[in-house]
């Protein structure tokens, strides 16, 4: 006789034999005892054996029962066989009280609207006729034969119920998600991006005022036309019948072109038509023809000089241009990575309501197996308060959903409320590292990124900056030339060499020069700074991108390893051997391992998202041209 004592609850007591051992589970008051003892063929004179089940319908006729301090003597065996009988009947009343016995229909579920509800189909007829059946033979089982394990009574029921799990990697978009709302593509949000960002328009409106100043320096180099019209009357009022009056009409026009060499051509013409007074017809015409020129021999001479301007205004346009480049770059990546956030949250949701499922589902089975006495009612409690914890889980992960979808609306710059949802496959493209090499992303980040190029460009200005104080410290030497044709119809020609030097302003042209040149050679400097925080920024990319792929196969790793545990603790509950609480952590690691292993997979894409802006090609990428570029 071996008798032992452990804490739990049970709604009926049970009983387990094999071929010589019997063991009887008995409620006493919130403790259960475990009471086995050895049953053999043969019978002594002076103690009871357990009844042998018979081969047509065995049923235990008597037991041996123990307290949880000392065993107790084994009762008399019964000389009548009525006798006997009775007592076996009430030992299995003790037993198995028939008020206690889970009816017929209760074997199925409650509420099976409500499992229908969630996409289970409860067992039918069939299945609930094997479960009898196969209940019958596990409580009356003929100790001839060989013995088997036990084996579940809702075993079909709960096999029927038992959560299917989709693998992460394989899995894309729900396509009830792009049902009730409009899919969009990354492609989709980078168009709608270039065309509705405010950011990009505003940038495209600062175009027009740098294409007109553009326009502006490069006119320096046409004629310019000055036309002249001028009508002058006068006259004497004293003499009343004869009017002394005088009429005069100018018409004229000058003409300056600035020439590459520094000169100046300067033509003015001036044509005048009189007339004396009205009683006569008497007019003259008279012309007047201005020819000048200037080339200025020392400061302000040369081409260099000369294009200054417009090639200052050319850098000017390529800066504009790469700023113009690098706002576009910068929105297309944060509307890509606002897409990412609401493809992640959506994915969010879709972990959650598959937990929330399994959780509705163990819950289910949990009530089950308290409804058959195979588990205390204080286990549900446990169960219960997961599915809400889900639930809960659930609302938070919708409200980000809704928060992210916003964002990226206010990033694309359309409506408000379309119920846009991101459809791309985030587990299919990073399914394979890609294939990355330092020297190559080296050169095209050196030939693409718009900041560099903006301080090459702007190193280039500095040097204008040292041409111009360079020329400021010369002194003035011009050549004037110049040809008059009068309205006398005489005309004079003069050439002249004029010397001129302001005095009191050396050391400010000198000053001017020594910033100038210094700020060359600090931007230099900074140049040779700027290449090498760009290698080190690619290597940390390079390297950054080799870890989030691996962070990826070790969440995957995770994730299965998850799935695995929360196997084993349904198997163990389902056994009767399991923790509603241990469960209750298993599906919850799986759910943050899913969430955890998507993460990665975003970072992973975000990461060659930021390589791409490392070296300068996400307008190319994305087939994103500017107007120069057409």
């Amino acid at each position: 006789m071996m008798t032992s004592r452990f804490r739990g609850n049970l709604s009926s007591p049970f009983i387990f034999w094999g071929r010589n051992l019997l063991f009887v589970l008995v409620a006493t008051g919130g403790t259960i005892l475990v009471v086995g003892g050895i049953a053999t063929s043969q019978r002594s004179p002076n103690q009871s054996s357990p009844t042998e089940p018979q081969p047509t319908q065995p049923s235990p006729s008597s037991s041996t029962l123990s307290s949880p301090s000392e065993p107790s003597p084994p009762p008399s065996q019964p000389d009548n066989p009525a006798q006997k009988q009775g007592l076996s009947d009430r030992i299995l009343g003790l037993l198995f009280p028939r008020d206690r016995t889970p009816p017929e229909d209760r074997r199925t579920p409650r509420n099976p609207s409500r499992r229908i509800s969630e996409n289970r189909t409860p067992p039918n007829a069939q299945q609930a006729k094997n479960v009898k059946q196969n209940t019958a033979s596990s409580r009356h089982r003929n100790p001839a034969q060989p013995r088997r394990s036990r084996r579940n009574p809702f075993a079909a029921f709960l096999a029927q119920t038992k959560p299917t799990e989709r693998p992460t990697s394989d899995r894309s978009t729900s396509p009830s998600s792009s049902e009730n709302g409009i899919p969009l593509t990354l492609e989709d949000a980078v168009n709608l991006t270039v065309a509705n960002n405010t950011p990009i328009q505003n940038a495209y409106l600062d175009r027009i005022v740098q294409r007109a100043s553009l326009r502006t320096a490069q006119g320096e180099f046409n004629p310019k036309l000055t036309p002249t019209v001028r009508s002058q009357l006068t006259g004497d009022g004293e003499n009343l019948d004869i009017e002394e009056t005088q009429e005069q009409i100018e018409l004229g026009a000058g003409i300056s072109l600035l020439l590459p060499t520094g000169g100046e051509i300067q033509v003015d013409w001036r044509s005048q038509l009189r007339s004396l007074n009205a009683l006569t017809s008497d007019e003259s015409v008279r012309q007047r023809v201005n020819f000048s020129f200037n080339q200025p021999l020392l400061r302000d001479a040369g081409a260099e000089i000369t294009r200054l301007n417009l090639n200052r205004a050319l850098v000017q346009e390529d800066i504009n241009l790469l700023a113009l480049r690098d706002t576009l770059s910068v929105e297309v990546i944060q509307s890509i990575k606002s897409y990412r956030q609401l493809l992640q949250q959506q994915e969010q949701v879709e972990n959650t309501q598959v937990a929330l499922k399994n959780a509705k589902q163990r819950l289910e089975r949990q009530r089950a197996l308290v409804e058959a006495g195979r588990a205390a009612q204080v286990s549900l409690l446990r169960s219960e308060q997961n599915v809400t914890d889900f639930e809960s889980q659930l609302l938070e992960a919708r409200n980000a959903v809704k928060s992210a979808r916003l964002a990226l609306l206010n990033q694309l710059g359309i409506e408000r409320d379309l119920p846009v949802v991101a459809v791309e496959n985030v587990a299919k493209i990073t399914q394979t590292p890609a294939e990355i090499t330092e020297a190559e992303v080296a050169t095209q980040a050196f030939n693409n990124r718009p900041d560099y190029l903006t301080r090459l460009l702007n190193f280039k200005l500095a040097e204008f900056n040292v041409v111009e104080a360079e020329n400021n410290r010369q002194w003035r030497l011009d050549l004037q030339t110049e040809y008059n044709q009068a309205f006398t119809d005489q005309s004079d020609v003069s050439a002249q060499l004029v010397f001129t030097r302001p005095l009191g302003n050396r050391r400010q042209e000198e000053e001017a020069f020594e910033r100038a040149r210094v700020n060359v050679l600090k931007q230099e400097n900074n140049l040779d700074l700027r290449r090498e925080q760009i290698r080190t920024e690619i290597s940390d990319r390079i390297r950054e991108i080799q870890l989030r792929f691996r962070q990826i196969e070790l969440a995957q790793e995770a994730v299965e390893l998850a799935q695995r545990e929360l196997e084993a603790q349904e198997a163990l509950l389902d056994a009767g051997e399991g923790d509603t609480f241990e469960l209750q952590q298993a599906q919850q690691t799986l759910l943050n391992a899913k969430n955890a292993a998507l993460q990665r997979r975003i970072e992973y894409l975000n990461s060659l998202t930021d390589l791409q802006r490392t070296q300068g090609t996400t307008l190319e990428f994305w087939n994103i041209r500017l107007e120069r570029d057409s």
